[in-house]
């Protein structure tokens, strides 16, 4: 059989690469074709950057020392694809730089903004996810020009909380060549389902902090273009997803499709007889713009049937994607006996043998 490997990274365990692999030696004596996927969130770049050198482009990978969330200086890295720059905002202000849920800025996604004009770049796509910010994106804007001041005329400090005292915003416009965003969630900037809300508390907010937050973001939009906060994606990246669109006038876009297509995905799927998809934990949020979804709906839509290896999942949800031609789940947490610290540990092992047992269950049958 020719079976495609086309898993997303398992979040804290491992890489699109590593998992494609470790699924990829649990289908020994089948032709397997790998195609690691990302939708926007981390490890867009690494993906896009393989895709362009296996195909051949020119590909320059810079290392860029910018303003992280806390304020220090880090390393974040800039690719340059045939003069498309790429840019991972998790690596200027992801969460392994540190918590500071009220404080954290994303002035270092600016300033890679900057830089990636700086060489040349006739276009920039901006992958959001994974980010320590919830200041919708006022970090990159101050890095652009732009300044926050409040009814005295104070410069406001850095980070989403200051945001609730915004009383002018001041532009100071950049040249920047065309900037799309690819987002991996469908997030509003405001609400229920929006930026503070839903994601503020997995970057360390209490429930107090979470309504500062979500204060903060109302009243940048309300200052700026309240028009922009309802759509999709506004809400990624803690209201990057905004600001990109307000202080960068950039075109929001679901990532996924945009990485399928660079990677040659539907060429890959079609005529196969699987495909294997995967994440860290199947859930509602698959359904949102996630790469596993789009992988699945693609090889539907080819008549490729499909199976999923997930870290672990939500039930309902496994119910959900038998709607998308899912033949079988298999999650890591349940091979290790329902130990998830021994899931992450022993995350590759526990990959190929799942791998091994979808073979054995599913290849009768195709």
């Amino acid at each position: 059989m020719r079976i495609v490997v086309a898993p997303d990274k398992l979040k804290g365990t491992l890489t699109a690469f590593e998992a494609a692999s470790a699924i990829a030696r649990g289908l020994a004596g089948h032709e397997v074709v790998l195609r690691p996927m990302a939708d926007g969130g981390e490890g867009t770049l690494d993906v896009l950057v393989a895709a362009a050198r296996a195909r051949g482009e020119r590909v320059e990978v810079a290392t860029v020392p910018v303003t992280g969330p806390l304020g220090a200086r880090v390393e974040a890295e800039l690719a340059m694809i045939d003069g498309r720059a790429i840019i991972e905002s998790a690596r200027a202000c992801g969460l392994q730089h540190g918590r500071d849920p009220l404080g954290a800025t994303s002035r270092g996604v600016g300033e890679l903004l900057l830089e990636a004009a700086r060489r040349g770049a006739r276009e920039i796509w901006v992958a959001l996810g994974g980010t320590a910010t919830t200041d919708g994106g006022a970090g990159l804007a101050r890095a652009l020009g732009a300044r926050f001041v409040d009814a005295e005329g104070r410069e406001l400090p850095e980070g989403g909380a200051a945001l609730e005292r915004l009383e002018r915003v001041e532009l100071a416009p950049r040249a920047l060549p065309p900037v799309v965003a690819l987002v991996d969630v469908k997030t509003p900037l405001l609400g229920e389902k929006g930026a503070a809300r839903v994601f503020s508390p997995q970057k360390g907010a209490s429930p107090a902090e979470v309504e500062r937050l979500e204060r903060g973001l109302a009243r940048l939009a309300y200052r700026t273009r309240p028009e922009a906060a309802a759509r999709e994606g506004a809400g990624a990246a803690g209201g990057m997803g905004f600001g990109l669109q307000v202080f960068a006038k950039a075109t929001l876009v679901q990532g996924a499709p945009r990485v399928a297509a660079a990677i040659g995905l539907d060429e890959a799927i079609t005529g196969a007889s699987l495909v294997v998809t995967g994440e860290g934990r199947l859930d509602p949020t698959t359904f949102q713009g996630k790469a596993v979804r789009h992988v699945l709906a693609r090889a539907r839509a080819l008549g490729v049937p499909g199976a999923i290896v997930a870290g672990t999942a939500d039930p309902t949800t496994v119910l959900r994607v038998r709607e998308l031609g899912v033949k079988r789940v298999v999650t890591l947490a349940d091979l290790a006996n329902g130990d998830v610290e021994r899931a992450k540990r022993d995350a590759a092992a526990l990959c190929e043998r799942a791998a091994r047992e979808l073979l054995a269950e599913l290849a009768p049958g195709l």
